[in-house]
């Protein structure tokens, strides 16, 4: 009788532990991209992002124009036509491992120039591109979300780059804030 309540008491241990481990274990709230707001601490910041841009040309890298619920800053990639390069804006994450859906977005605004603007995904395998996922659009009116739903298979050693490209076959300008990564 009495192995028999401790086996029903392990059980239901057991069952409540397994409960509560699944129950918490939700990522789909967690942004993996360092410094998605272009800021920390109510100052523009590129902390954890690559920025290619005619800086030259287009000094004024941030904007005060933020979507609902941004922060203080957003960043404003630019650049002209005949440039030998695209503006874009890059950061990757690290230390994903197997069959991982994920969800990639970013809001972005056009301020003036009529080319598409890119948010992509890269996935790179020991030097080389093995899976990417994009969504191309144009901005205009307002704030959009860009957005895209992937499955990947990921090994440990992958890198996940995110690029927000501003194309440049003329003058062009965007807006870029709120990039975020998800476990779908």
């Amino acid at each position: 009788m009495k192995k028999n309540r401790n086996l029903i008491l392990l059980l239901f241990f057991l069952s409540i532990t397994i409960a509560v481990i699944f129950s918490c274990s939700s990522n789909s709230d967690v942004n993996l991209v360092c410094n998605s707001s272009f800021e920390n601490q109510n100052q523009p910041d590129l902390s954890c992002w690559k920025l290619m841009m005619d800086t030259l040309t287009y000094s004024d890298w941030y904007s005060t124009v933020v979507p609902p619920e941004g922060g203080q800053f957003s960043l404003k990639l630019a650049g002209s036509e005949g440039a030998s390069f695209d503006p874009y804006a890059e950061t990757y994450i690290t230390d994903l491992s197997g069959n991982i859906t994920l969800q990639i977005s970013a809001f972005i605004q056009a301020l003036y120039g009529g080319q598409p603007i890119y948010l992509s995904a890269y996935q790179h395998r020991n030097g080389s591109v093995i899976q990417s996922a994009d969504q191309t659009d144009w901005a205009f009116n307002g704030w959009k979300k860009f957005s895209i739903t992937e499955t990947f298979q990921f090994e440990l050693t992958d890198t996940l780059f995110i690029r927000i490209t501003q194309t440049t076959g003329q003058n062009s300008s965007c807006l870029v804030d709120l990039v975020s990564v998800n476990m779908h």
